[in-house]
């Protein structure tokens, strides 16, 4: 079973969410742009992680993406993971103020 999480922080700074996350995880997540939904970074691992860090804002269609989570205006997906725990215990340790918003197991 794979796991989805939806980490949020409250800094308006995309970039320093980035070297947060890089520096907690140890990966390095690559920019990417996209006309509908703005700047944002990536990384897919071998293993089928695969990892989002962008805006809760849909510069296109001018809405927040997240609508449930609107106080959080920089979003970190951990996608199709089986070490939720340990990545977890990794992002809470390294980074103030991050905040786990949702899990799914599917």
């Amino acid at each position: 079973m794979k796991t989805y999480d939806l980490y949020g922080f409250k800094t308006d700074s995309l970039m320093d969410a980035k070297f947060s996350v890089e520096k907690a995880l140890r990966i390095h997540l690559c920019a990417h742009e996209n006309l509908n939904a703005g700047d944002y970074f990536r990384l897919d691992n071998k293993d089928g992680e695969n990892f989002i860090l962008k805006k809760n804002f849909d510069p296109y269609e001018e809405e927040v993406i997240e609508d449930d989570f609107q106080d959080y205006t920089v979003l970190f997906y951990v996608n199709r993971t089986v070490r939720e725990g340990e990545i977890e215990n990794m992002l809470i340790a390294s980074i103030p103020g991050i905040q786990l918003l949702r899990r799914k197991k599917l």
